[in-house]
């Protein structure tokens, strides 16, 4: 998703919650937002069951996690933008020169991304800067060190990462377990199954055996038929490889970017795996006489 549209939406106004108003039919599994299911005269459209109570989904945990990605998204994009406008107004200072905090927002990014054997070779930082900014050159080092001295990506951007994978897992082991009820194992017996799949590579391996498709092939399909955006899988696999890097030891792993990747990945999370609950944790079931249906 486009982060002016993520900000405006799920950040600024808090308004819109992606992880609420999740209902699931308890005879035959199936999921929807549809809020008339919320009474339980109301027949199930799928296997036309009436009467009980509907599940709400996802699990709790998953619910905590995004108020937590969405508290410190909002604490870090808050510090990180007072942290540009103060360098910007600094650089305006020192340049003597009109300088935009969209610029200085661009060239922190790319700072943050350069390696060390990057910035030193052939002056190629040197170069960035001076093609952002009309640097007077007995004015450089102080540019340099005011840019390289900037908080543009704080504790809470991280957090955000972690707490990202965090709840995909949460949600992927949910999904895993209810996919095992579906093939008709009780699901405390199904849960323990999953637990005992430590790695992402065991539970793909338990999925496949059971589905014949591998999980990222699955979500796949899931990403286009809940109509996420096309970047979620590209989002999902980068953001794992940062938030492993960052535990493995690199502190610099997580940029402000990955952030706002990983906060899109956390919205249309919901979605997707609500999709793939359809398609593989339907349960079977006989159907009952028909009563009105939610529409």
């Amino acid at each position: 998703m486009e982060w002016s549209y993520l900000k405006t939406y799920y950040l600024d106004s808090q308004t819109v919650n992606p992880s609420s108003g999740y209902l699931r039919c308890p005879s035959c599994g199936f999921l929807t937002r549809n809020p008339e299911m919320g009474d339980p005269a109301v027949a199930c459209p799928e296997c036309s069951d009436h009467g009980k109570p509907r599940f709400h989904w996802p699990v709790l945990e998953a619910y905590t996690l995004f108020s937590m990605i969405r508290e410190m998204m909002n604490r870090g994009e808050k510090r990180a933008d007072t942290e540009v406008e103060r360098v910007t107004s600094e650089l305006a200072n020192i340049c003597r020169s009109s300088v935009q905090t969209e610029t200085v927002e661009s060239l922190l990014r790319q700072i943050h991304n350069m390696s060390c054997a990057e910035a030193e070779k052939d002056g190629k930082l040197a170069g960035l800067i001076n093609s952002h900014l009309e640097v007077p050159s007995e004015c450089f080092d102080d540019v340099l060190c005011g840019l390289i001295d900037t908080e543009a990506v704080t504790d809470e951007h991280k957090v955000v990462v972690v707490l990202t994978m965090s709840l995909t897992e949460v949600l992927l082991n949910d999904f895993l377990a209810n996919v095992l009820v579906a093939n008709r194992v009780n699901l405390p017996v199904a849960r323990k199954c999953v637990r005992a799949c430590e790695t992402y590579t065991s539970k793909n391996a338990l999925f496949k055996d059971i589905v014949g498709e591998s999980i990222q092939r699955t979500i796949k399909g899931a990403v286009e038929a809940s109509k996420s955006s096309k970047s979620f899988l590209d989002d999902l696999q980068c953001i794992r490889n940062r938030r492993n890097a960052f535990i493995h030891g690199d502190p610099d792993a997580i940029s402000r970017e990955h952030a706002r990747r990983a906060f899109s990945v956390a919205v249309e999370s919901f979605a997707v795996f609500a999709d793939l609950f359809n398609r593989h944790c339907r349960l079977e079931r006989e159907t009952v006489p028909d009563v009105p249906r939610a529409s």
